[in-house]
């Protein structure tokens, strides 16, 4: 048992520990993370996406209650944020970035642990997270900052130039159609294989620690709505749904992963106030670390 807890969170922890040790030392300087960030959110990523989804041999696996389970989650939360509107003291920008906060999550850091922790059948089972989720929290998201962000934005615009839902349309169709060609699938799969590192790595390096400080209650508060609202919304669809086994552990490791770094990015160009994306972001993340594998751990053994 404590075994296998620490085969699947010691890797992890510590590429994470060795992406903040490297900016910590200067290894790496705030252009390489930028850098880094832009790989994988163009290119990387989207590659494991297609990868992920074009070769996942989905069989038996219960597809659509996962798909409606995770869906029906990120809806739930997103519609109890909206009372957050009732706080006056929250801008507009403000809530833009808190309603991204609370359905985006870091995928590279779920897939992470979907790999390390249960090999081919937990990176199928999280394709399948992935089709589900990472469009759903961006069409969610993009509304959010069309809506209340300082930006002029067009919201179906941003929506079909998104890397991540074009590269799960990508992988769909490629699965559908059984498509295959050796040469480009090793190259989507080592793509995909690096980026699962360098994401982890790049989440660790992106850890700004002193921000913490400067984060108020109201930080908080939303953080831990997200890192733990999120997983028990879907454990509790899960059961309804009479999900069990691994494909629950999948669900409770991709609701309660942090909220992606990708988000300051999309926040500042898309009219949300950056600064505060940051403090969730960091936020999330120092929870989540602790969270996740007690979530996991608890539901899991419990």
């Amino acid at each position: 048992m404590l075994s296998q807890f620490l085969s699947i969170f010691a890797p992890i922890l510590a590429l994470m520990a060795l992406g903040f040790g490297l900016k910590y030392y200067k290894i790496f300087t705030n252009e390489h993370i930028i850098g880094l960030e832009r790989f994988i959110f163009y290119v990387g990523f989207p590659a494991l996406i297609v990868s992920s989804i074009g070769s996942a041999h989905f069989g038996q696996l219960p597809v659509v209650p996962i798909i409606l389970v995770l869906c029906g989650a990120q809806t739930i939360l997103a519609l109890a944020t909206m009372l957050g509107l009732l706080d006056k003291a929250i801008s507009r920008p403000q809530f833009a970035s808190i309603l991204q906060c609370q359905v985006r999550w870091n995928s590279y850091f779920a897939l992470g642990i979907a790999a390390i922790g249960y090999g081919k059948d937990g990176v199928t089972l999280m394709a399948i997270a992935v089709a589900a989720m990472v469009p759903f929290a961006n069409i969610i998201a993009v509304w959010g900052f069309s809506r209340f962000g300082q930006a002029k934005i067009n919201f179906w615009q941003e929506l079909y130039k998104n890397p991540f839902i074009i590269a799960t349309i990508i992988g769909v169709l490629v699965n559908v159609s059984d498509f295959s060609y050796q040469p480009i699938n090793v190259f989507l799969q080592l793509l995909g294989q690096t980026t699962v590192a360098l994401g982890l790595i790049t989440v660790g390096a992106a850890l700004q620690i002193a921000v913490l400080w400067q984060s108020g209650g109201r930080v908080v508060f939303w953080s831990l709505t997200r890192i733990i609202g999120l997983p028990l919304i879907a454990i509790l669809l899960s059961s309804l749904a009479g999900i069990e086994g691994v494909a629950r552990d999948i669900i409770i490791i991709a609701t309660a992963s942090p909220t992606a770094t990708s988000g300051f990015v999309l926040a500042k160009k898309l009219g949300g106030d950056a600064p505060l994306m940051a403090m969730l972001i960091c936020m999330t993340h120092v929870l989540g670390a602790v969270s996740l594998p007690v979530l996991w751990f608890i539901f899991r053994y419990g």
